[in-house]
């Protein structure tokens, strides 16, 4: 489906997408599945920020957003389908609340904090208050799921029961994960955020152990985003740095660095250091490390 302006996804939804509900959710995918955060956003400084005017920033493929643009984005959808909508800003963060052909019943719609799901495959958390099986019919209707194959998070019990049979433990455990993540998550689907955050997700479902991996997103120092070139989703590369932390039981802490060519987590280079009472494995003198 070839998407190059809002009104496209209007002109592309199946007719058997019928009701004001599923209309609603069929746009809430396709266009989440085509919107990427923009990881620069969060290191502009004010006069940056204005320049960009983020919160009206019209459809582009690939479509680079804050949640500000999204969320106008999708209110823009919903209206020309005639569906009611408002803009709700929580601190700082918008999303949508749309209402139901009675104009009272009213739901929420969060994409923002939705794309690493929608992404993904998985079932979604920030669209409507309904039961979660009713939801599910809803997205075999619209074609997001099937009889044949459910949502992705669906199947990450098989990884918990293989881990729990093989006896994995520690770092053993943590690099099976890691290894599995492409056999359900595509992530050249993806944006870079959006990648990190599945894989947050995916790690801490899956993990049986009481110590969980910790997670760290820095700005690359010495980087300008203006000067750089744009990625394939528009976003500029290298800009931030993607780690995780593993501690095992015998308190050796172990780094991984996300490689966003490859969309895999690889452990730094050994290097050992003594920080409190841990003992640090592919930690670079040049980081500190946060546990």
């Amino acid at each position: 489906m070839q998407i190059e302006r809002l009104e496209d996804f209007i002109a592309n939804m199946p007719k058997s997408v019928s009701t004001n509900t599923e209309k609603a959710r069929w746009l809430y995918i396709e266009l989440g599945k085509k919107s990427f955060y923009d990881v620069s956003y969060e290191f502009l400084n004010e006069d940056e920020e204005q320049e960009l005017m983020y919160d009206h920033k019209d459809y582009k493929n690939p479509n680079i957003i804050t949640c500000a643009s999204l969320t106008d984005q999708y209110e823009k959808l919903l209206k020309i389908i005639g569906i009611e909508s408002k803009v709700i800003t929580d601190g700082g963060h918008r999303y949508l609340r749309f209402y139901e052909e009675d104009g009272i019943t009213w739901h929420t719609a969060d994409l923002t904090n939705d794309l690493k799901n929608v992404q993904s495959g998985c079932q979604t958390s920030h669209f409507l208050q309904i039961d979660s099986e009713k939801l599910r019919d809803i997205d075999k209707r619209i074609g997001y799921i099937s009889e044949k194959k459910g949502y992705t998070d669906d199947y990450f019990e098989q990884v918990k029961d293989f881990i729990i049979k093989k006896g994995l433990k520690g770092k053993a455990q943590l690099e099976y994960i890691l290894e599995v993540f492409h056999l359900y998550v595509k992530p050249e689907k993806m944006g870079e955020h959006e990648l990190y955050s599945m894989y947050q997700k995916f790690i801490k479902t899956c993990i049986q152990e009481e110590k969980i991996p910790s997670f760290t997103a820095t700005m690359r120092k010495g980087k300008n985003h203006s000067s750089q070139p744009k990625s394939k989703f528009g976003t500029k590369p290298g800009l931030v740095e993607y780690n995780m932390t593993f501690v095992d039981e015998n308190n050796v802490a172990f780094e991984y660095i996300l490689n966003l060519q490859t969309g895999k987590f690889q452990e730094v280079e050994t290097k050992e250091m003594y920080h409190s009472n841990y003992q640090i494995k592919g930690i670079r003198c040049k980081r500190k490390v946060k546990f």
